[in-house]
């Protein structure tokens, strides 16, 4: 008996066979119903054409996107104007000001360049250097890339029969890879009218397979990872966090991988290096310090609203960078306008985490404990999740103990609440710590159920008071992966005016969020010296055992009787 992915394949086969070369045009209504172009067309295509046609995406409202692509495949720059969004000086209360203004396609580029003339015209290039803010499409322009190279089939003629081409994704760790860009590779085929040419299944855990013999693939950044593999484009995602695993590791991965090429030399194969900033270390900064004019390479940076312009985004009036700008400017600095930090670092010594991880799993509530909570609270958006954390502090030893942490990776508030709601009771909860900027209805929820949220002071605050009790050995924490690895890849930063600031790798896990948790959650802990956190006398035990049975009992109807 066949089986599915048999039976689907030969379908497609099909379905290829009954139709001739030049059957269908392009954009013939037919064709476009039936969701197929044939290889040949597809051969034939530029990479405008092909995002375009194709993958049917729009550069209308994000010209950048469009130069980018130009720059990289040699094509040429258009006349006229296009309109994009840039930054004006302050208000008067240091809040951001963006306008939009009209630049003609020669402006734009040495906006993104800052070349005043083309810098060699016409040639396509072999290396692509994309600093660009976050959330301005570096993810979405290289996933176009790595789509249209992988679906050319001069890559063929390198490869002995037997063998596969890949395309080859890395990024901090694998889920990110396979999140970020390999999930927006697979995405932009499967809705494109090449779905039934090309694709031979849907994503198989860490690959695409094609049908033409060619794989795209996503590892994580190791210099093992990958090695080997006969590669005609490497993509290094989010290239200037790669050494916050250790010295030079950013230079080792690069170096491994990329000989792969060489037997694809004749076809001009791919590298293509993307981040946002890091500290002015490490190979990505090296390399945009080469400057602009670097031969075979495009080299672009500008800051997240010009390669992705708010009112694409139905944001016209950018309430989400004034947000952001408004939350940390110095890391508005770094991750939005994409300039690099004065230093970076792992703010934490990975032996320190380790450790403190003592405790196999959650601890029972105890009668006679003061229980207080931290939470991270997200926007119920995008990647973030909501996290909790529960703990105490043992007066005698002055160690904060973690006795829960949980996130929640879905969208319902109203779910996330009545966990919270249940954990409330089991820990007897009311004191504890929120983020500055929780929204409105996270306040009003929970104080619903019972639970008296405080402000919790800045970031390097709460980072520096955990990093204090955590080298003194006054915190014990549970041995839960997502939040030793959020705490190990925690990093700080100092901006130009030397200002300490907190950043998290955002991975497909979400954003430290249980590391920010705890560490307000210790805050709480730490402020709260009233806290009769000792184990009581049997004399108080059994006056709060009577008064949890009164409370038990309680009935409005019959109390004054009794």
């Amino acid at each position: 008996m066949a089986t599915r992915r048999s039976r689907k394949a030969q379908k497609t086969s099909n379905m290829l066979a009954n139709l001739g070369p030049n059957q269908l045009s392009l954009d013939d209504p037919q064709r476009q119903e039936y969701g197929h172009v044939l290889i040949p067309e597809v051969d034939d295509m530029d990479i405008l054409t092909f995002a375009t046609k194709v993958l049917g995406v729009s550069f209308e409202a994000r010209p950048a996107q469009e130069l980018v692509l130009r720059l990289m495949y040699g094509l040429p720059i258009p006349e006229g104007q296009v309109e994009i969004y840039v930054e004006s000086p302050p208000a008067a209360d240091g809040g951001l000001v963006l306008e939009r203004k009209r630049l003609s396609w020669m402006e734009l580029y040495t906006l993104i360049t800052g070349n005043h003339e083309v810098f060699e015209p016409g040639v396509e290039k072999d290396e692509g250097l994309f600093r660009i803010g976050r959330r301005g499409g570096k993810s979405f322009l290289t996933s176009i890339i790595i789509d249209y190279e992988s679906t050319r089939s001069k890559w063929r003629r390198y490869l002995n029969d037997d063998e596969l081409g890949w395309a080859v994704i890395t990024a901090t760790r694998q889920s990110q890879a396979e999140n970020i860009l390999l999930d927006t590779c697979h995405n932009l085929l499967v809705n494109s009218k090449l779905r039934f040419s090309y694709i031979v299944d849907d994503k198989v855990r860490d690959k695409i397979l094609l049908n033409n013999g060619l794989r795209i693939a996503a590892y994580p950044c190791s210099s093992d990872a990958g090695r080997g593999l006969a590669a005609f484009i490497h993509a290094f995602d989010e290239l200037a966090y790669y050494g916050v695993d250790g010295p030079k590791s950013d230079e080792k991965v690069v170096d491994a991988l990329v000989p792969a090429q060489t037997q694809f030399s004749a076809g001009r194969p791919k590298t293509l290096k993307i981040s946002t900033p890091a500290g002015k270390q490490g190979l990505f900064w090296k390399e945009c310090e080469d400057g602009a004019k670097v031969p075979g390479r495009l080299t672009v940076h500008a800051p997240s609203w010009v390669f992705n312009p708010p009112n694409a985004y139905g944001d016209p009036d950018y309430r989400f960078l004034k947000r952001q700008h408004r939350r940390n400017p110095d890391m508005f600095d770094i991750e939005y306008r994409a300039n690099f930090a004065e230093m970076m670092n792992a703010y934490f010594d990975p032996e320190d985490i380790v450790k403190a991880a003592t405790l196999a799993g959650d601890l029972p509530y105890e009668v006679g404990l003061f229980y207080a909570y931290g939470a991270d609270q997200s926007g119920l958006a995008g990647q973030d999740r909501f996290a909790f954390a529960i703990g105490h502090k043992d007066r005698e030893t002055g160690v904060i103990i973690t006795d829960l942490v949980r996130s929640w990776g879905t969208k319902d508030g109203d779910a996330i609440m009545a966990e919270i709601a249940g954990l409330t009771q089991r820990y007897r909860l009311c004191e504890g710590m929120i983020d500055r900027y929780a929204s409105g209805w996270v306040i009003g929820a929970m104080r619903k159920i019972g639970l008296l949220p405080q402000i919790s002071p800045s970031a390097p605050e709460l980072y520096t008071n955990f990093k204090t009790l955590l080298v003194a050995d006054k915190v014990e924490l549970p041995e839960r992966q997502p939040l030793i690895l959020a705490l190990k890849r925690t990093q700080s930063f100092y901006s130009r005016t030397n200002t300490l600031s907190i950043a998290h790798e955002r991975t497909g896990e979400g954003h430290g969020d249980e590391a920010d948790a705890l560490v307000r959650m210790v805050m709480a802990l730490s402020r709260a010296n009233w806290i009769p956190s000792r184990r009581q006398t049997a004399e108080e035990l059994a006056f709060e055992q009577q008064r949890n049975r009164e409370i038990a009992e309680y009935d409005p109807l019959t109390f004054a009787l009794n």
